[in-house]
């Protein structure tokens, strides 16, 4: 087997692209999926028809990864989305605030949020709505406890969804509420709203309850919604894994921490979502606030191997925040979350890092993680319909050298590299 191999080394991002083309792929090498058991006879030659068969049958029982990528965004104009849409993005989390919405009993005004939504419709992109924020008219606590409070979110909801239905859009109910609302008052809220949903807009997916960490209080108040039947109102599960400045490989213990908790109170096997984890670049902070600080260029290597960890931990959709913040000081960690910069939307590293590997990995699909020696080693196999293979490797330790598929020798560093094994 003769093998060539070619680097190319991204400009902004050092992202290395290595590409090895090999003359025969033998069949005993197509199939090792620790995750679904996907196995071929080994050492037997195989009729190149049926492996092109077998090929498009295993892809088609695995996620694509350009179903997976979704970006918060505060505010969203044309020029912003066709931004998005250019780096991959499918969906856009932005906030549907009440407060904003009905500033007069019963009036609403959709103004604003009908120009983001015909962005995004425009660039093909599918809305992540949260149904958020209290409102002054009815009440100034941060959780709705009364049925009068309760029944005017529920008004505005009625409104909303009828107004966007039929366009697939995620219907998150209220963000963060884990800190300010009892398991019990968040529990109501949602067996009033979701049925409402569900009712309006079939084509819809309820999500909740956008858990802010997996610290223990959270966990509690987490396990404690369940234990009151939440579980039954959700299509899928909302988290927001922030690592602080760790690297992302920390999420994997948060995610089985939470499916454990899952798995006590259901059956189902309820898909989970990223619904927001992203790093701070602030050039001078000052120590307060937000604690999820890093570099640049440390931020363009955590958010690509981010979306990887997520999709060995089967990660529904993985949300960056955010696309811009507005960079007004140097020392506010919140102003430097953004991707974009403010106003002409240029790219940073971590920006083009994601383009970059999305576009590699464009109309490939998730197979499984390649076990290796060291657990700091990170070996991810992607296939696309026509039986080419990927993988994606890094790793957590000192640079060193391993072999994958036996054939191909490659330098592992904290950089995510592409290996492309071609027929």
């Amino acid at each position: 087997m003769k093998i060539h191999m070619k680097f190319i080394v991204a400009s902004v991002t050092a992202l290395v692209i290595i590409m090895a083309h090999a003359s025969i792929l033998r069949a005993d090498n197509l199939y090792r999926n620790n995750n679904d058991n996907v196995t071929h006879k080994q050492g037997v030659a195989a009729d190149p028809t049926n492996i092109i068969e077998m090929n498009r049958r295993l892809f088609s029982s695995f996620p694509l990864v350009s179903d997976r990528l979704g970006i918060c965004s505060h505010s969203l104009n044309s020029t912003l989305a066709a931004k998005l849409a250019d780096y991959k993005f499918k969906y856009i989390r932005t906030d549907l605030r009440w407060s904003t919405v009905e500033t007069s009993l019963g009036v609403y005004d959709f103004s604003k949020f009908d120009s983001m939504l015909s962005s995004m419709e425009e660039y093909g992109l599918t809305p992540y709505i949260i149904l958020n924020n209290t409102n002054q008219l009815y009440t100034s606590n941060a959780a709705l406890t009364t049925d009068t409070d309760i029944q005017g979110f529920a008004n505005f909801v009625t409104v909303a969804v009828n107004r966007y239905k039929g366009k697939g859009v995620i219907w998150e109910i209220w963000n963060e509420p884990g800190g300010k609302w009892t398991p019990e008052q968040y529990v109501n809220l949602v067996k009033v709203i979701a049925p409402i949903i569900r009712d309006i807009d079939p084509s819809g997916t309820i999500v909740g309850p956008a858990l802010s960490n997996m610290k223990i209080r959270t966990v509690k108040w987490f396990e404690a919604t369940c234990s009151l039947g939440i579980l039954d109102y959700f299509d899928k599960l909302s988290f927001h894994p922030y690592t602080s400045s760790m690297p992302p490989e920390a999420l994997t213990a948060d995610y089985d921490n939470m499916k454990a908790i899952i798995a006590k109170y259901t059956d189902r096997d309820i898909p989970i979502l990223a619904g927001e984890i992203g790093y701070s670049t602030v050039p001078d902070w000052d120590g307060k606030g937000n604690i999820c600080v890093v570099t640049e260029e440390i931020r363009a290597k955590y958010l690509v191997r981010l979306l990887m960890i997520n999709l060995i931990n089967k990660i529904d959709i993985t949300n960056i925040y955010v696309s811009v913040t507005p960079r007004t000081s140097n020392n506010n960690a919140e102003n430097w979350f953004g991707i974009f910069s403010p106003t002409t939307y240029e790219a940073t590293s971590s920006a083009d890092a994601i383009k970059n590997i999305m576009t590699a990995l464009e109309g490939y699909a998730y197979i499984s993680k390649v076990y290796t020696l060291s657990n700091d080693d990170y070996i991810l196999k992607f296939m696309n319909q026509n039986g080419n293979f990927y993988c994606v490797a890094w790793t957590t330790a000192s640079e060193h050298n391993v072999m994958i598929d036996g054939k191909i020798n490659v330098l592992l560093t904290d950089t995510p590299q592409i290996v492309n094994i071609k027929n």
